[in-house]
């Protein structure tokens, strides 16, 4: 029987959030790197300067609306580079993280009379399934399907925490009952 398991809306919130939090984290880091720790070291400057002149210090932070309270200490190169560092390395990954969200939330694992359209989009007929492994299909909601196409092995996996686990019912079932060769319970 004919089916299609899109994304679920739960996925896409709850992977969503990930790229978009590294993003964030990545931005808060450079900023610190950028403005944040060079202001510090500005208002440090500046305290070291007029700490020993009564009333100075106050004077020239009421001037730029800066607080009383001066740095606890000289931020050197190695802390603003380590900012660095971290914001990059987050932003990266926040990257890699939302182009991935992105690629993902159009999958789509389709089955009809003749084959299965895995989540890559790959077309695959019934009779070039070789083993489906259902093992942690009941506890987890995963199933790995493997096949050989044109001389070469492949696999996919159907998971109903990130497709319609109805659809993936009857893709699952169609895949048993028309091609698997071997099928694991």
């Amino acid at each position: 029987m004919p089916a299609e398991a899109r994304i679920t809306k739960l996925w896409t919130q709850q992977k969503g959030i990930i790229p978009f939090l590294f993003l964030a984290y990545a931005a808060w880091f450079l900023w610190d790197g950028f403005i944040g720790y060079p202001r510090s070291n500005e208002r440090w400057d500046a305290h070291e300067a007029r700490k020993d002149k009564a009333g100075e210090w106050e004077k020239y932070c009421a001037e730029r609306g800066w607080k009383t309270e001066p740095p606890h200490r000289r931020l050197e190169s190695k802390d603003i580079l380590g900012q660095f560092v971290v914001g990059g390395t987050t932003g990266a990954i926040g990257l890699f993280a939302l182009i991935y969200w992105r690629r993902q939330r159009r999958t789509v694992v389709r089955s009809d009379e003749e084959g299965v359209t895995t989540p890559s989009g790959k077309r695959v007929p019934y009779t070039a399934i070789t083993h489906v492994d259902k093992r942690r299909w009941k506890a987890k909601g995963l199933s790995t399907v493997r096949y050989t196409l044109n001389g070469e092995n492949g696999q996919f996996t159907l998971d109903d925490a990130k497709h319609d686990p109805k659809a993936l019912d009857i893709i699952l079932g169609d895949i048993v009952s028309r091609g698997a060769a071997k099928v694991e319970e």
